[in-house]
């Protein structure tokens, strides 16, 4: 089912277009929660009024045809083209990972908070869509964003990046969002590292940060 996945560039928007509607959960800025989509976007810009967030994605469902309850929509200052896209296979199972990447908000877990800064220019930001083939019920959904938080900052790690502010090592960035889509086809929902989707979704996360993170 992987095939009838489409990834695209449009308009500085990278979308993924998903054979029909599937659970999806995130904490994207436009339809985040959990819910059923057939698109996802994540759309470059500079900067963005909050409150202007859902009528920009509105225009955007409409550009591309899609119902606007059927798309969940991301936000990055980040080169979208730029984006990374990793896949792995093994015994039936599937992950696809398409990351964008932008280091210039990196932060470390736990330090002292700043202003906010939702209406000045939009920081970099590490946006990841995961997709696969098992996840059939929301806990294992919820357990794949663990996964994909710890290959994420794994991999910052071991390239050495560090916090614009204190040095230390970064977690991540302020403003990381990760959006898990899942079929359900494969009745497969536990995603721990002792479990063969938990390994394909670090291997998965983890190529495709490396894959950015080796030319920055």
């Amino acid at each position: 089912m992987q095939s009838d996945v489409r990834i695209d560039l449009i308009d500085k928007a990278l979308v993924v277009r998903l054979p029909e509607a599937w659970p999806v959960i995130s904490w994207a800025p436009f339809n985040g929660g959990s819910r059923r989509a057939s698109t996802l976007v994540n759309k470059q810009i500079e900067s963005v009024d909050p409150e202007k967030i859902d009528s920009l994605f509105r225009e955007s469902a409409r550009s591309l045809d899609v119902l606007p309850d059927e798309m969940v929509g991301l936000l990055t200052a980040a080169d979208v083209g730029k984006y990374k896209v990793s896949m792995i296979e093994l015994d039936g199972l599937w992950v696809l990972a398409a990351i964008t990447l932008g280091l210039d908000n990196a932060r470390t877990v736990g330090e002292a908070h700043e202003p906010d800064q939702r209406k000045r220019r939009s920081p970099g930001t590490i946006n990841t869509l995961l997709l696969c083939n098992a996840l059939p019920n929301e806990a294992g959904r919820l357990e794949a964003l663990h996964m994909v938080a710890m290959a994420k900052t794994y991999a910052l790690m071991q390239h050495g990046v560090k916090c614009k502010h204190s040095g230390q090592p970064a977690t991540g960035t302020g403003t990381d969002c990760i959006v898990i889509a899942a079929s359900g086809e494969k009745p497969v929902d536990y995603c721990g590292m002792h479990t063969p989707l938990g390994e394909l979704i670090g291997r998965t996360v983890a190529t495709a940060m490396n894959a950015h993170l080796s030319v920055e």
